[in-house]
């Protein structure tokens, strides 16, 4: 898994994620995930399009990160997601712990 930081503006940081969120990609890039989701404790969009699958590592990466924010008064917004990973969001019930968005632009949109 790759982690990037796309852009940070405002009270919004938009985050892009790719490769495989299996054991091996979320531990390799879990720290720098955290770093650039919770440390700044501001409303968060993960760009998911780059992401080709997802494991129950990563999905329970997103609901700590979530906790975190919520904490802090912020948001995590999940984009993106291709239909495989879309749907495994929805069957292990993630999608109605974390907001999910069809796209970037409608998820920048929940924070204008």
């Amino acid at each position: 898994m790759k982690t990037s930081l796309v852009q940070s503006a405002g009270n919004v940081v938009l985050v892009s994620l790719s490769g495989r969120m299996d054991s091996a990609g979320v531990q390799a890039a879990s720290d720098e995930f955290k770093g650039l989701v919770t440390s700044a404790g501001r409303n968060t969009v993960i760009d998911m399009s780059g992401v080709e699958f997802m494991a129950s590592v990563g999905m329970r990466l997103f609901i700590e990160a979530q906790k975190n924010l919520d904490e802090k008064g912020a948001k995590l917004v999940l984009a993106a997601a291709r239909p495989l990973v879309e749907e495994g969001l929805r069957i292990a019930g993630i999608d109605k712990m974390v907001t999910t968005t069809s796209d970037v632009p409608a998820a920048m949109a929940l924070f204008d």
